[in-house]
């Protein structure tokens, strides 16, 4: 992602650039009431736990682990996000 500010008319104007992530929750998944397969499942874990520990090593604690803070994209993917309480 990106911050910064730009300026219209010499009026400071700050702004946020994340990336956009086509898909759903985990906590919305998990309401929906679908079968989740042992193996996707598994996936799903792995894709978390790569992330979290990708944060680690740049010293980052997430703090806020939760089936609402998964998505889950259209393509498959993993993203773990809200690191708005992270240390």
């Amino acid at each position: 992602y990106d911050t910064g500010e730009d300026y219209v008319d010499g009026v400071s104007i700050p702004y946020i650039v994340m990336e956009y992530v086509d898909g759903s929750t985990l906590r919305e998944l998990l309401h929906s009431g679908r079968r989740l397969l042992p193996e996707r499942t598994l996936e799903m874990t792995v894709g978390i736990l790569q992330a979290l520990e990708y944060s680690h090593r740049a010293q980052i604690v997430h703090r806020d682990i939760k089936p609402a803070n998964v998505m889950l994209t259209r393509t498959g993917q993993v993203k773990v996000m809200d690191f708005g309480i992270a240390r």
